[in-house]
């Protein structure tokens, strides 16, 4: 199981690289990996189109809610995410202001609590989504 926890600090490691070298637009990179790591540009690529393939299937699902068809507000959506690791997507989407209700991650258990603890340490939790609880459990 260490493996698989372990590419929750790998992936981590490639978004911070990516979002530094502009690759990809995400402000809270930083949260979850504060190392110098430079991954190569074939790997800034390969985080660029998986961070843009998985941001578009999330934006059709839950569009901005300026951006709802016909002018009317987006119904409110849930998402679950499996095997979330130490994404940052749930962050990035409300900032952008979607018709995102809830969003669920699920882990194993250790990368849960390695999360937990990176953003205790970082000294304030990020923007709290609705659904969450202060330790982070359900509401």
């Amino acid at each position: 199981m260490e493996a698989v926890a372990g590419t929750a600090n790998s992936a981590a490691i490639s978004k911070r690289s990516a979002a530094a070298f502009g690759y990809v637009s995400d402000e809270f990179a930083g949260w979850f990996d504060r190392s110098s790591v430079k991954c190569a540009p074939i790997i800034n690529r390969g985080t660029y189109v998986r961070v843009a393939a998985i941001d578009s299937i999330c934006e059709q699902f839950a569009p901005a809610r300026a951006d709802a068809a016909g002018g009317e507000p987006a119904p409110p959506r849930q998402i679950l995410s499996l095997g979330a690791g130490l994404d940052t997507r749930p962050w990035r989407m409300r900032r952008a202001g979607t018709s995102l209700s809830r969003y669920v991650e699920v882990d194993l258990p250790c990368v849960c609590e390695r999360k937990r603890q990176l953003l205790l340490k970082k000294g304030g939790a990020p923007p709290r989504l609705p659904g969450l609880a202060e330790d982070g459990g359900a509401a």
